[in-house]
């Protein structure tokens, strides 16, 4: 349908150029026909990938249920999102001016800065290391570990 819509804009188009005449009301009432299509078209296109992702995002999620269930063991932990993007992953101080942009973090209480999706993903493991009783400890640890690194590679 929009080809043959295309199709006409072009012969109207390049006789309007040949006649050096104005182009009609035909020719927007078409122009906005075509735009509309394109939009269903790109809107179609969207919903379909849409529900692509969260089919998989779903069967994933079932299948890590099941194997959770099957093995006895976390393997995965649903984390409330909710409020990740503004909270700083150092003090914990919750404001939506922490995040100005959509790439920057930036905490107003101590001036931490970091990449927001990176302070976001920070609170959502220390979320998910609180919901399995492993938060605090489990920090420690990695501090210890990166220290442990460090002077490692300094002796080296």
């Amino acid at each position: 349908m929009i080809k043959t819509l295309q199709r006409k804009q072009s012969r109207r188009d390049s006789k309007s150029r040949k006649l050096k005449v104005k182009r009609g009301k035909n020719y927007q009432k078409t122009q906005r026909r075509i735009n509309r299509l394109k939009k269903q078209q790109s809107n179609k296109k969207s919903d379909l990938y849409h529900k692509i992702s969260k089919t998989l995002t779903d069967k994933f999620e079932s299948i890590a249920h099941y194997k959770q269930t099957m093995l006895n063991e976390k393997l995965f932990v649903k984390v409330n999102p909710q409020y990740t993007s503004q909270i700083c992953n150092r003090c914990g101080y919750k404001d939506k001016n922490n995040r100005k942009t959509q790439s920057k973090f930036k905490c107003l209480q101590c001036h931490h800065e970091i990449n927001a999706d990176i302070n976001a993903s920070e609170n959502i493991e220390h979320r998910g290391l609180e919901s399995l009783g492993l938060g605090i400890s489990l920090q420690d640890y990695k501090s210890e570990s990166l220290s442990n690194s460090d002077s490692l590679e300094s002796a080296s």
